[in-house]
C-alpha cells in the first residue's frame, strides 16, 4: 500500500467532499449561520471519510484534460447557486 493518495482517489475525495458540504449548507439546523463554520466543516469531513468505501466505485473517474474538470466544477457551483436560491421557497412548501 502506498503512503500517498493518487490523483484519482484526491479526486474522488474532493467530489465527495463537495457534496456532502453542498447538501450540510443546505439542511436546515446545521446551515444556519449560528453554527460555527469549523462544525460544519468537520461533519462533513467524518461524513465524507464513511461515505468513502461505499460510493467511490459509483464515483466518475478523474476529467482527461484540465478543462473537463473545470467544466465539472462551474456545473457543481451553478447547481450549488439554483438549490441555495430555491431553498428559501422549499422549506414553506414542506
Amino acid at each position: 500500500m502506498e503512503p500517498y493518495a493518487t490523483a484519482d482517489q484526491v479526486w474522488a475525495g474532493g467530489l465527495i467532499l463537495a457534496r456532502v458540504g453542498a447538501i450540510l449548507m443546505l439542511i436546515p439546523g446545521i446551515g444556519e449561520a449560528y453554527v460555527p463554520p469549523r462544525v460544519r466543516l468537520s461533519l462533513a469531513l467524518v461524513i465524507s471519510l464513511a461515505l468513502w468505501p461505499v460510493v467511490r466505485g459509483a464515483l466518475p473517474g478523474l476529467p482527461d484534460s484540465l478543462g473537463l474538470m473545470v467544466d465539472w466544477i462551474i456545473a457543481g457551483g451553478l447547481s450549488l447557486l439554483f438549490l441555495r436560491f430555491c431553498s428559501p421557497d422549499m422549506g414553506t412548501v414542506i
